[in-house]
């Protein structure tokens, strides 16, 4: 059994997944965020044993273990929704991969439902990181648009919005509200504590693992349905308006 994550860079991902298939790897758990689908149908093609873990590919679905990342930015959208939140921006990152395509759409569909409206600027892309919340912060506060709320795509993400918020006295959540994404160990530690959508990676992790070593020893069952559900952890950084 080999576990590869080639990081954010489709060169090291392609090379490493031909290093380990080259060196004769039979069981493969793979997280290909940017490799486009067709090579990554050419190496399941090469390698029945390969699971691929956090993107969904229709032709291969019985081999991918996925997070249904539409249903849960919906979730998170709805949270706010129901505090009384209708100004709501949705900080998202500047990288091309299915998850930001997915979270923006269960953003938009929540919005839609709710019959809020949503303009381009409503929607902010910055880099994957802390700095990346603290340029979305910068122009969330440089906008006048007086948002009330905020979901954000990822754990990371959010402390660097708190952090800026916090340098110029914008209180969360008494001035904005957020939710996070992933629930990282030190979200319930940061002040306040992070409302976040619970990512189930050690499941969706173990399932991986255990498919891709069920399908080298030639157990293969019906088609199934490998799309988890992130949970939503209500703490202390979203209030009613």
């Amino acid at each position: 059994m080999v576990v590869c994550s080639g990081g954010h860079r489709a060169e090291q991902e392609k090379a490493g997944l031909d290093l380990l298939i080259n060196h004769g790897c039979e069981a493969i758990v793979a997280y290909l965020p940017r490799i486009n689908e067709e090579d990554i149908l050419r190496y399941a093609a090469h390698t029945p044993a390969l699971v691929v873990i956090n993107r969904y590919l229709p032709i291969i679905a019985n081999r991918c273990v996925w997070l249904d990342n539409v249903s849960a930015a919906q979730a998170a959208t709805n949270q706010l929704i129901q505090h009384g939140h209708r100004k709501i921006s949705c900080i998202t990152a500047d990288i091309p991969i299915d998850d930001r395509t997915h979270r923006v759409e269960g953003y938009r569909k929540a919005m839609d439902i709710a019959g809020i409206p949503v303009a381009d600027d409503w929607i902010i892309s910055v880099p994957f990181n802390e700095h990346g919340g603290e340029l979305a912060a910068e122009k969330l506060l440089q906008s006048g648009l007086n948002f009330t709320a905020l979901v954000t795509f990822n754990d990371v993400m959010a402390a660097g919005i708190m952090r800026t918020f916090h340098y110029h006295q914008a209180r969360v959540p008494d001035d904005i509200s957020l939710v996070g994404f992933d629930d990282i160990a030190w979200a319930k530690y940061l002040h306040p504590t992070l409302t976040i959508m619970h990512n189930p990676i050690e499941k969706m992790a173990r399932s991986a693992a255990t498919l891709a070593l069920q399908l080298n020893a030639g157990i293969v069952g019906l088609p199934q349905n490998n799309a988890y559900c992130a949970e939503l952890i209500h703490r202390a950084s979203v209030k009613q308006v």
